[in-house]
Parts: structure tokens; C-alpha cells; sequence
């Protein structure tokens, strides 16, 4: 089997990005923050790796230090590393998806509670770093909130899996000054109609699984499936 050495230069490059990042963001943490910050390395055993696995995309604790607990400073370094992990567009999209939490808060009459001081707070995203950042050793980081999911895992020096990841957009669309609205994922969405569209009545009956869009929760927050979940 090839290898592309391209793929393993570049996966390389962002795992040391990612573990400069994730050091610096560690560093600047008081150490009770640093205990919620910090979680065990990933391992091959369920078990011990329950919690690295878990994932979420609703708006409860993912794990780790939430925004919110942190100073401005520490933000931003949370940010940078966030940042590490994903295109310029896919940070501005991640960024644009936490500042949504305040356009919903509003869509629903700032009125959301559940049983916190603010129901939509986008300062409730939580990020943990797995593992020690750097060296050969498995480690790994998890930023997650309100339809954000980011996990990466990074061994024996490079990038190795970046999934489970998700997007969302709540609301989808929301006005703007001017006549575009803002519909942080309006070009994939567009662009996946477009895709449907152009499909001959053959592909599309092997392409389309049902002809009206599924419940909003099909499988919930399951880190395996099984027949009927």
C-alpha cells in the first residue's frame, strides 16, 4: 500500500501546531482549571477511554473547561488551538455557529431555562486535552457545544482522525443588514439541493433514503449504533 507523503507532512505540520497550541493554552491555566482541562491519554481500551469518546452536539456539558470559566487571555488561547484544527473558513464557521447562541437566545425570547443562570450561553463550548501535547505518545483534544463537535486525535506525531466532527446552525438562516441573510452553512446546503437536483429518476431513487427530511434527533448522543437506534 502507498503512503502519500504529502498527507504525512501535512498531518505532521498540524499535529505540532496543534500540540503548541494545546501546551500554551495548559500552561495558562490555574491549576483547578488545569483538573478540568485535562483528561487521560488516549487508549485502545473502552474503559479507560469512555470519556475521550463520549461526544456531543446539544447544548449540555461536553467535558473539559468551558469558555465561560476561562479569562480573556486563556480564550484566546483556546481559540488559537481550536483554530489549529480546521481550515480559515471552517474556524470562521465554528465562530460564527458560538456567536448564534446569543441570535437564539433572542429568537426565543431570552427566556430558556434550564436550571443555569443562561439557558443559550455561548459561553458554555468546552474544550479538554487528552494525553500529553507533543512526542510520539497518543494525545488528543475535544472542543464541543451547541452544534459544535470537534475531536482530534494525534499519535505518533501526526493527526490521525479528526472525527466524530459536526456543524450545525441554529437558527439556519437570521436577517442581516442588507438583503443576504446569514446562513453559516447556506453554501453546503445549497450546494448538496444542487447535488440531489441534477440526479436522473435511477440515481436519485439509489441516492435519496427518504423523500421529507428525518426528525431533528435521529440517533441522539450515542458513541456506537445498533440496529434501530
Amino acid at each position: 500500500m502507498s503512503v502519500n507523503t504529502t498527507d504525512v507532512s501535512a498531518g505532521r505540520e498540524a499535529a505540532a501546531r496543534m500540540a503548541a497550541a494545546a501546551a500554551a493554552w495548559l500552561d495558562a491555566l490555574d491549576p483547578a482549571q488545569r483538573a478540568v482541562a485535562a483528561g487521560a491519554a488516549p487508549s485502545a481500551d473502552g474503559g479507560s477511554d469512555a470519556e475521550r469518546r463520549r461526544w456531543f452536539y446539544t447544548p449540555t456539558d461536553h467535558g473539559g473547561l468551558a469558555l465561560g470559566a476561562q479569562r480573556p487571555a486563556q480564550q484566546r488561547l483556546a481559540h488559537q488551538l481550536v483554530a489549529t484544527g480546521l481550515s480559515t473558513a471552517g474556524y470562521v464557521t465554528v465562530a460564527t455557529i458560538v456567536g448564534l447562541d446569543n441570535v437564539l437566545d433572542q429568537v426565543e425570547g431570552f427566556s430558556i431555562d434550564w436550571g443555569r443562570e443562561r439557558g443559550r450561553d455561548p459561553g458554555l463550548y468546552y474544550l479538554r486535552v487528552f494525553g500529553e501535547p507533543g512526542g510520539t505518545a497518543p494525545w488528543g483534544w475535544r472542543f464541543g457545544g451547541h452544534h459544535v463537535s470537534l475531536n482530534n486525535l494525534v499519535t505518533r506525531g501526526a493527526v490521525r482522525s479528526m472525527t466524530p466532527l459536526f456543524f450545525g446552525a441554529d437558527p439556519a438562516s437570521s436577517p442581516l443588514l442588507g438583503p443576504a441573510p446569514l446562513r453559516p452553512l447556506g453554501g453546503a446546503e445549497d450546494l448538496a439541493r444542487e447535488l440531489v437536483r441534477s440526479l436522473d429518476l435511477g440515481q436519485a431513487a439509489r441516492a435519496v433514503l427518504l423523500d421529507r427530511a428525518p426528525s431533528d434527533i435521529v440517533g441522539g448522543n450515542r458513541t456506537q449504533l445498533s440496529d434501530g437506534d
